[in-house]
């Protein structure tokens, strides 16, 4: 584990364990740049969720709504890395 405390396993999977040591993720790729993206990702959107928290709770977005953007999304992030 790195001082970031980032573990790269084989084929690029990752582990990120924040400082506490009891959560963090698993992000899997091909790369260790594909396997950064999603991570990456998750960690922002979980730094703006947790800012929407402080003003009061965020409307969550419908099932379909949900759907239609991750279809949008598919194929996004480091596509050619």
């Amino acid at each position: 584990m790195n001082a970031l405390g980032i573990n790269q396993g084989i084929s690029g999977n990752i582990s990120v364990c924040h400082g506490d040591g009891l959560h963090g993720m698993i992000a899997i790729g091909s790369s260790l740049a594909k396997a950064m993206w999603p991570a990456f990702e998750v960690e922002t959107l979980a730094r703006q969720y947790h800012g929407c928290l402080q003003i009061g709770q965020p409307p969550l977005l419908p099932t379909d709504e949900i759907e239609s953007v991750r279809m949008k999304m598919v194929g996004d992030g480091l596509a050619g890395a």
